[in-house]
């Protein structure tokens, strides 16, 4: 039964699906319009600064770009630089790994991401490119002594300018950063000139200029059609709705000065009529909104520590796969005091030397600390100063 009403629906709707007909080619039609969608949302969400929901986005796109007709297209460069994007958005999370290999840093495999690209020609080796692979190199060390882990810094530098694959023009660059790393200074202007803002600048205006190739944006425009259309639509229910209240005002004020009982008498009639165009024209029409992530926040205090799996994003199309790692459900500060550890107060003096003690919250932005608030910040460095941990010089 079920299977003849799926053919009579077939029938009447698309017609029947035998071997010969191009249903395959309509999945393809309709794959490139939702891949189109779904890489202008990350587009968007990224140049935003909307991570979280970059991050679930990115998710939804995972399995979706595995699909023959994506990869088999000229699509596959849309997904490389989503691959960029997702590297560059977990840049600063050292545990984040990409690649096979452990020790390649999320900048570093947004660089690898970037030369495959040039290499397969699905980018010119312009100016945009060459701005963008210098800061990748820059900040990926960057991040590394932000950490404190001046170590790790001199191997990442080594790994991107091995003999066999820098050319004579990147010995400048890495003298320069050699000299930095051994300086130990975070805070180094000519790591300032490489800012990470300049590197999220730059990833935007490839992912930009990627999207504005001659490509389908169908279900954007349908989309923004239908936004359009009920906006005008509300528009028109809330000026009805107000030219009702004002007939209805009027009338009061032109029956005043008769009786008290014409008065009620009145006021009922006219009551009753607004009442019945109210049934039509004062409905509240509300468009769905998703939930932004902060929503977690209503959920009780006292919830237990899930396992959840840490993103790991591979370079053969996948963008996302999985290492296990435990966090806490709710994103809340908890109450439990926690002691201060060594690289935390490190952090805080390299903020304060950077912008100055009181710049409490741009130091909590711009360095790493274990759920800290700006409050914290300012009271741990009253104790330093106490303890004498902090020297003049800081």
């Amino acid at each position: 039964m079920e299977g003849s009403s799926w053919s009579v629906a077939l029938a009447e709707g698309t017609g029947s699906l035998s071997p010969g007909d191009d249903f395959s080619e309509m999945v393809g039609v309709a794959n490139s319009w939702m891949m189109d969608f779904m890489y202008y949302c990350l587009c968007r969400y990224f140049g935003a600064g909307m991570y979280e929901e970059f991050r679930m986005m990115r998710d939804a796109m995972n399995g979706f770009v595995q699909h023959p007709s994506i990869i088999e297209t000229k699509q596959t460069k849309k997904v490389h630089v989503c691959q960029i994007l997702s590297r560059i958005v977990e840049g600063k999370n050292l545990d984040v790994q990409f690649d096979e290999d452990e020790s390649i840093t999320p900048l570093e495999s947004a660089l690898s991401v970037l030369i495959e690209m040039a290499d397969c020609k699905e980018l010119k080796k312009d100016e945009l490119y060459s701005d963008l692979q210098q800061l990748l190199q820059v900040q990926s060390v960057a991040v590394c002594m932000e950490k404190g882990d001046f170590k790790k810094a001199n191997e990442v530098l080594e790994r991107q300018f091995q003999e066999d694959m820098a050319s004579e023009s990147d010995q400048p660059l890495k003298r320069k950063l050699s000299l930095v790393i051994n300086k130990k200074d975070p805070c180094h202007k000519f790591l300032i000139n490489f800012s990470n803002k300049r590197l999220l600048d730059s990833a935007e205006s490839l992912a930009n200029r990627i999207f504005n190739e001659k490509e389908s944006n169908f279900l954007i425009q349908a989309a923004t059609k239908v936004v359009q259309s009920r906006k005008k639509r509300d528009t028109e229910l809330r000026g009805s709705e107000d030219e009702d209240n004002s007939e209805h005002q009027h009338g009061k004020c032109g029956d005043s000065s008769n009786g008290e009982v014409d008065d009620k008498m009145n006021n009922t009639k006219t009551t009753t009529e607004r009442s019945k165009r109210r049934l039509y024209s004062s409905v509240e029409h509300q468009v769905w909104k998703p939930m932004k992530s902060e929503a977690v926040k209503g959920f009780p205090r006292n919830r237990k520590r899930s396992t959840v799996k840490k993103k790991k994003i591979t370079s053969n199309g996948h963008l996302v796969e999985s290492k296990k790692q435990n966090i806490s459900v709710n994103s809340e500060v908890q109450r439990k005091k926690r002691p201060w550890s060594r690289n935390e107060d490190a952090q805080l003096k390299l903020g304060a030397r950077r912008f100055g003690s009181g710049c409490w919250s741009k130091i909590l932005e711009h360095y790493e600390f274990n759920n800290r608030t700006s409050v914290m910040l300012k009271d741990r460095w009253r104790t330093m100063k106490k303890l004498g941990m902090v020297n003049s010089d800081d």
